[in-house]
């Protein structure tokens, strides 16, 4: 699992979050590769949905067969309050509406990169806004598809409910405590890793 940030201009941050298959040393590897290579992609590609096709074809291409990307490709604009998205398997996201009270599932469909050698034809940007008071938590399959000794999972509700549970906090202890609610039903047995992103959205700043 990995997340990374690329600042492309004043106002907005490119961003990426998923899990890349396997496991221990190889799957490390792979991950070191496909981010230094996401981070290449940025600097050469202009349109969104082509740089999404050209992380599939290095997948598909270049790493070792069967390897698979499950995850997020997105950006913030920050002068607009917006986040344009492309879900690529990831299996939550989850955006709290302080209008209404509420959290919504906003992930959408997603295909995962690596199984064909084009994908682009089932791409699906997405935008959203964010408003002032917004809170938008994004987890890997290691959050929500964590089982307990009962064979019970972690799931999408209880994620809801611990990223709820703290959202007067600051964002880092929201996701440190969404960690300490998944160890903690987990009986400190966490076997995959996980990976989370949260970000609360404040009132601009006049400068």
């Amino acid at each position: 699992d990995f997340v990374d940030f690329v600042r492309m201009t004043k106002d907005r941050w490119f961003f990426v979050i998923g899990d890349v298959s396997g496991k221990g040393l190889s799957a490390s590897m792979n991950m070191l590769i496909l981010k230094s290579m996401i981070r290449t992609f940025l600097r050469v590609e202009k349109g969104f949905i082509g740089l999404v096709g050209r992380v599939n074809s290095f997948i598909k291409e270049n790493l070792p067969r069967g390897t698979f990307f499950a995850g997020t490709f997105g950006y913030f604009d920050f002068a607009e309050g917006n986040l344009y998205y492309i879900n690529c398997g990831i299996p939550v996201i989850f955006l709290y509406s302080p209008g209404f009270d509420t959290f919504i599932e906003v992930q959408g469909e997603g295909r995962v990169l690596g199984f064909v050698r084009d994908v682009t034809p089932f791409l699906k940007p997405r935008k959203i806004a964010l408003p002032q008071g917004s809170v938008l938590a994004i987890a890997t399959d290691g959050v929500t598809d964590s089982e307990n000794v009962r064979g019970d999972r972690f799931g999408k509700e209880r994620f809801r409910r611990s990223v709820r549970e703290r959202l007067e906090k600051p964002s880092r202890e929201i996701a440190d405590g969404v960690a300490e609610d998944l160890l903690a039903f987990l009986d400190h047995k966490q076997e995959d890793d996980i990976t989370l992103l949260v970000m609360k959205i404040k009132e601009r700043s006049p400068e």
